[in-house]
């Protein structure tokens, strides 16, 4: 948590924390991942960044640099939307496995996905959100 709470503390930092909402996007409001995120993760990172006693305000903009990516129902759910990638695989091999994740990342047709209206949506809407995070890409280091 301390690592946590350094690295969004220090200028232009931010941390992206992949979990799995283990829900189909359409029952995403029952699943526990995100309270159990909050309560495990965010919440501890609160509290260090409390124990250095610096004001309320500027704790809350820290926390906002705390993304979460939330793929529903899992990561493969976003790497199985590289369908050409994974025919290509599939004609390679006998089926596809989570060894297959990394490439098939590479191949996701990210637009398209989030144009579905689901998880990759939220999350992409959740980089946006983040104002700093725009800046911090936007200039050079």
């Amino acid at each position: 948590m301390r690592y946590l709470a350094r690295k969004i503390a220090e200028p232009g930092g931010f941390v992206v924390f992949h979990y799995d909402g283990d829900e189909r996007w359409s029952e995403r409001a029952e699943s526990p991942a995100r309270a159990q995120f909050d309560r495990e993760i965010r919440r501890r990172v609160e509290q260090v960044l409390s124990a250095s006693r610096m004001p309320r305000e500027v704790i809350a903009r820290h926390l906002a640099r705390l993304i979460e990516c939330v793929p529903f129902y899992s990561l493969e759910a976003w790497t199985y939307q590289a369908t050409a990638r994974a025919i290509a695989l599939c004609r390679e091999e006998v089926c596809l496995r989570d060894a297959h994740n990394a490439d098939l990342g590479k191949h996701v047709p990210v637009w398209e996905v989030v144009q579905a209206g689901r998880s990759m949506t939220w999350f992409v809407w959740s980089l946006h959100a983040q104002g700093e995070l725009e800046d911090a890409l936007a200039s050079p280091p």
